[in-house]
């Protein structure tokens, strides 16, 4: 495991070769997620309350939990 100039965890390798791969703001804040399984790779990306896989909405954080969509509308970045 790598760790973030703060402290946090960068890059997760497992022993058998899959990575995990997580890029932070200045403030520590989470901006993206890289995971390669297997040889595909997917990526999440994290702005404010919002979770976005490519252009769609996966889910948003807020003080009552998470809203997650189920059907997997798009919307522009």
């Amino acid at each position: 495991m790598k760790y973030h100039y703060l402290n946090l965890p960068q890059t997760i390798t497992f022993t058998n070769g899959n990575t995990i791969t997580i890029t932070y703001d200045a403030r520590g804040r989470k901006m993206k997620k890289t995971v390669t399984q297997s040889g595909n790779t997917t990526t999440k990306e994290y702005r404010s309350s919002f979770e976005f896989a490519g252009s769609n909405l996966e889910a948003y954080y807020h003080e009552e939990g998470i809203d997650t969509t189920k059907s997997r509308r798009s919307f522009g970045k």
